[in-house]
């Protein structure tokens, strides 16, 4: 007898059979439904390490168990910093708190001395030694002022400027004067 007849009860109503893989009990008609699902749950087995079997029973044995694997550096966790700098901005916003400068916000970001961009560490490492042998770049961005300014046809304008050119092309809206004057 198989294991699965002698779980088999012929006086019952209802008839379990074992999973062959988990071992629980089910109605013949879901059985094989059960199955097919269980054996793809089934835990999968662990990667074979043959460096860790060929050491087996030598003096690299030792040696393998004290310097195992290297794992990378953990990251020093400044949430409190990044908590209270965002707390600052959101400040900054509503007007309450005078602007700080951006050099206490984001501390541990390296600036790129060929473009003047700030990188977290890791993304710095690759971005530096690349930035440097772009010979077409444009030129670093400029430091924010406290006015925009915008260039057409080799004219500067302020934006304060612009604001007035255009209130009074509007006040002579119409008239050829304000086209002349636009132009």
């Amino acid at each position: 007898r198989t294991s699965r007849e002698t779980f088999l009860d012929p006086d019952a109503a209802h008839q379990l059979i074992p999973c062959d893989v988990c071992h629980r009990c089910f109605a013949r008609d879901r059985l094989e439904t059960h199955m097919r699902v269980c054996e793809n749950k089934r835990p999968q087995r662990k990667i074979f390490d043959m460096s860790q079997c060929r050491a087996r029973g030598t003096d690299l044995e030792e040696f393998m168990k004290t310097n195992g694997r290297s794992k990378t550096p953990v990251r020093k966790n400044n949430w409190r910093q990044r908590h209270e700098a965002f707390i600052q901005t959101m400040r900054q916003g509503r007007g309450s708190v005078p602007p700080q400068s951006a050099s206490n916000l984001n501390s541990e970001y390296v600036s790129c001395p060929h473009c003047g961009r700030r990188f977290a560490p890791g993304p710095a490492e690759r971005h530096i030694p690349k930035c440097q042998n772009i010979r077409s770049r444009p030129p670093p961005p400029k430091q924010p002022h406290s006015s925009m300014f915008i260039e057409s046809h080799n004219y500067v304008f302020s934006f304060k400027s612009l604001v007035k050119l255009f209130s009074h092309a509007k006040m002579m809206q119409g008239t050829q004067q304000a086209h002349d004057y636009c132009e």
